[in-house]
């Protein structure tokens, strides 16, 4: 599980509408999930210089 950018609580993930989204309980808002996005950003960077 991963923590809150604002409060560094655990976030939960959630779906609503058919979309996937991240909640603090503890700030009671949606939240990004930083880890996946850097790991994202980190395979793009990988592939980018494989194209090299």
């Amino acid at each position: 599980m991963d923590n809150c950018p604002i409060c560094s609580s655990q976030i939960l993930r959630h779906i609503n509408h058919h979309k996937i989204y991240w909640y603090c309980p503890h700030c009671h808002e949606k939240v990004p999930n930083f880890t996946r996005f850097l790991v994202s950003q980190k395979i793009h960077e990988v592939v980018t210089e494989e194209k090299r």
